[in-house]
């Protein structure tokens, strides 16, 4: 959970095996929601969602057993999937890009 402007935000863990959910309580001290849903292996393979349907339904399900009624969450993503690379590279003509 991460403070926002005085608010808390439910955390969402999203892996290729399960999806977590995490909420403390206004103290932050302690959980007053945790679930997890295990996922089918169909359902995200490589780091890509393969199967959003079926994402969406284990989310629902998800949120319902932690007794979370917020849709607003602070998602945590692999850093192999949000990372940026700097290249340089030297000026080329038109005909040398193709």
């Amino acid at each position: 959970m991460i403070p926002i402007r005085n608010k808390t935000y439910p955390s969402l863990i999203i892996s290729e095996e399960k999806i977590q959910i995490l909420h403390l309580d206004r103290t932050g001290k302690r959980a007053s929601h945790l679930a997890e849903e295990r996922l089918e292996p169909s359902v995200i393979v490589g780091g890509e969602v393969k199967d959003g349907k079926k994402l969406s339904q284990s989310l629902l399900k998800l949120f319902q057993e932690a007794k979370i009624d917020r849709r607003e969450v602070v998602v945590g993503i692999p850093e192999n999937k949000c990372y940026t690379k700097i290249l340089s590279l030297p000026r080329l003509s038109t005909d040398e890009l193709a």
